[in-house]
């Protein structure tokens, strides 16, 4: 899998349904652009971490907010809230809820080509952090791999 580590600038926030003053709240804490159809890339003045924490503290009209995670060439990925985990086997529906409801997910799917694969997104976005979820799933004995599911931005290169 390739590397995620995330950024110290960029934040993807994903409004809440018709949120109309979202973006003038969000030009508050800094530059915003659109990041494909629902998401909004903020880069905040005065520090991630503490933009993310008033966000969600303040916000009612942001879903969640993550950090932009970098590859191993600095490349940005823009999380889509979802978590891919590959197990070391191929779980039963059963077994897939009861590892969901331990770790506070929600199964969204099963991959349908690899069937130790699941996508996953936590119960409550708002409280708790992709990499460090990812972390501890990734730690867990029945888990051979996981990862946050991003989008990218591809360019031509000359």
């Amino acid at each position: 899998m390739a590397q995620q580590v995330p950024s110290t600038e960029y934040l993807v926030v994903k409004p809440s349904a018709n949120e109309p003053g979202l973006r003038d709240a969000l030009a508050e804490l800094g530059e915003v652009e659109p990041v494909g159809e629902d998401l909004l890339l903020l880069r905040p003045g005065n520090g991630l971490d503490a933009a993310r924490k008033r966000l969600l503290d303040e916000t009612e009209g942001v879903a969640w907010a993550e950090p932009v995670l970098l590859d191993e060439r600095n490349e940005p990925h823009f999380p889509t809230g979802e978590v891919s985990v590959r197990f070391t086997r191929s779980l039963s529906d059963e077994e897939l809820e009861a590892f969901a409801r331990a770790h506070e997910l929600r199964l969204e799917r099963r991959n349908e080509f690899v069937p130790e694969q699941a996508t996953f997104t936590p119960v409550d976005p708002r409280r708790s952090s992709l990499p460090e979820l990812v972390q501890e799933l990734t730690a867990a004995s029945e888990v051979r791999s996981a990862f946050a599911n991003t989008t990218s931005r591809y360019r031509r290169d000359a």
